[in-house]
């Protein structure tokens, strides 16, 4: 996450900023999902490629993300913010070539 993060908004963290929120799975990945809330400047962040960095608030994210993303980023908030729940887990089964 560190180094992802840096590659993609030139912003520098330490691993121990981030937190292992959860994991989401099925039967041909695995994905650990980690947050960290940035407590900069919204401009602290620039792009290092052609891809523009975009800030949202929570309640007003575009239509168009990845179908999780509505879901995790407030589960995530709740984590760091209260440490409401120790992980999740979350399991999408697939069937016809596609998670269900």
């Amino acid at each position: 996450m560190v180094r992802e993060t840096q590659e993609e908004t030139g912003l520098r963290t330490a691993a121990e900023e981030w937190m292992r929120v959860g994991e989401i799975k099925s039967d041909s990945y695995s994905v650990d999902v980690y947050a960290r809330i940035h407590k900069g400047e919204l401009d602290d962040a620039s792009t290092v490629t052609d891809e523009e960095i975009e800030w949202f608030e929570v309640s007003k994210l575009p239509e168009i993300v990845l179908p999780n993303i509505p879901w995790l980023i407030p589960l995530a908030i709740d984590k760091i913010k209260n440490n409401a729940f120790t992980q999740f887990s979350v399991f999408y089964p697939w069937k016809y070539g596609y998670a269900i």
